[in-house]
């Protein structure tokens, strides 16, 4: 009879292991799901923060072209005014 009450017990506690076990796994599936889901909205803010950039870049290198031909544009004017005043005397 102790045997089969020690069955018993051990077969209570192993469905109760067993419930624990499940209820465990779907805890780590939904943490999952929901990490995923954060790393998906994640990796989408940073590709929208990379084009933003990309755009940025884009920009000031247009900026900084314009700049660096408004100066040779202004060194060319100068050296022409120079020249027609006269130049360099020798």
């Amino acid at each position: 009879m102790t045997d089969q009450v020690s069955n018993n017990d051990l077969h209570t506690r192993l469905e109760v292991l067993k419930a624990n076990v499940q209820h465990y796994n779907d805890d780590c599936r939904r943490d999952n799901e929901l990490l995923r889901a954060k790393l998906e909205d994640n990796r989408k803010v940073l590709s929208d923060r990379i084009d933003s950039v990309a755009v940025d870049v884009k920009d000031i290198k247009s900026s900084v072209k314009t700049i660096l031909m408004s100066c040779v544009l202004l060194f060319i004017t100068a050296v022409g005014k120079w020249l027609i005043s006269g130049g360099l005397h020798v």
